[in-house]
Parts: C-alpha cells; sequence; structure tokens
C-alpha cells in the first residue's frame, strides 16, 4: 500500500481502530456471527428498494433474521425518496470497500511508519479478536519503531468505540491534538 504525499506528511497522527486478531479480518478463525459485516451485509442487498416504510424495513430485516434492535438501527441508514425509502449508502460500493478492506493488511505500515509519522491504535478493551498474541506484536512494533506507533486501551468499549465510551476516546484522542 503507498501513502499519497498528504497522508504521508510529517507528524500526521493516524488513528486506526483495529479490532481483529489476525493480520487482516479475512483470516480470523472464529465464526462468523450474524453481526459480522460479511453476514450482513448481503442480507441488506437482498432488501427490494424503495420500500414503503421504515416499519417494513424492520419486518423485512426480522425475517432475515436480524434482531429488533439491529433492524431498527439499520432505519437510520434510509432516506425518502419519492413515496418510500431507500439505502443513503450504495451497497454495491460497500460491498466492494468491505472487499478491499479484507484484502488489507495493514502491518507493513505499523512496522515501517513513514518519517515523523506517529501511529495511535485505539484497542477496545472488550472486543474478543483482541488476542495475546496481537498485543504482543504491537509491543515489538511500538519498540522497533522507537515508539511511534501507540497503543491506547479503550475501557468498557467493544466494536462501537465511540458509542461505548466516547469520552474515554475523546481522551485518548485529545491528547494527539495540539
Amino acid at each position: 500500500m503507498i501513502l499519497p504525499q498528504s497522508i504521508a506528511a510529517p507528524f500526521l497522527h493516524l488513528t486506526l481502530c483495529l479490532q481483529h486478531s489476525q493480520s487482516d479480518y479475512a483470516t480470523r478463525t472464529q465464526d462468523a456471527t450474524f453481526n459480522s459485516t460479511d453476514v450482513v451485509l448481503p442480507k441488506l442487498m437482498e432488501v427490494p428498494m424503495p420500500i414503503a416504510t421504515k416499519k417494513e424495513l424492520v419486518a423485512t430485516l426480522e425475517a432475515k433474521g436480524f434482531d429488533i434492535g439491529q433492524a431498527q438501527w439499520m432505519t437510520t441508514n434510509l432516506k425518502p425518496l419519492g413515496d418510500g425509502f431507500v439505502w443513503k449508502m450504495d451497497l454495491p460500493v460497500v460491498a466492494l470497500l468491505f472487499k478491499a478492506f479484507l484484502a488489507t493488511d495493514c502491518w507493513p505500515i505499523l512496522e515501517h511508519p513513514p518519517p515523523n509519522t506517529h501511529i495511535h491504535v485505539v484497542r477496545a478493551e472488550l472486543n474478543k479478536f483482541w488476542t495475546r498474541d496481537v498485543i504482543r506484536r504491537f509491543d515489538t512494533v511500538a519498540t522497533q519503531t522507537h515508539h511511534r506507533v501507540h497503543l491506547h486501551l479503550l475501557e468498557k468499549a467493544d466494536h462501537w468505540v465511540h458509542v461505548d465510551n466516547p469520552q474515554g476516546l475523546f481522551a485518548i484522542m485529545q491528547r494527539s491534538f495540539k
């Protein structure tokens, strides 16, 4: 992966929220859960659009196995169009972006950050994909890069770090606001 010059600028602070146990999401050995993107996204793409009401979307998603809360949350991704609703996002593009994400290995960037760059990674304490091996690898990377890669523990947080502990996340990020 080659970073554009504008991204490799001196003193750039990258905040990465890594939450997976391998070098990329695709190699994880855990069984896919219904909440994982690789399961949810294809089900969303099956929903015929436009849809008449948000209630109809909830019912459709529940019939596809979504729990009520997740189905209701998905209505926040709708926008009005004519007499109904459509997705705010282009799901085929989201699928392509997700596929690109699966193919991306960020370890080389962490192991060899651009000069004068510090990289800050937020580790969600409750996320099950963080393993001792990954944490040890971050410790090794921090040492090898002369502490230009920083791993921050965000307590009481899982996947949705900005929802689970917004104050803690802000406190971590605030240190780099200069």
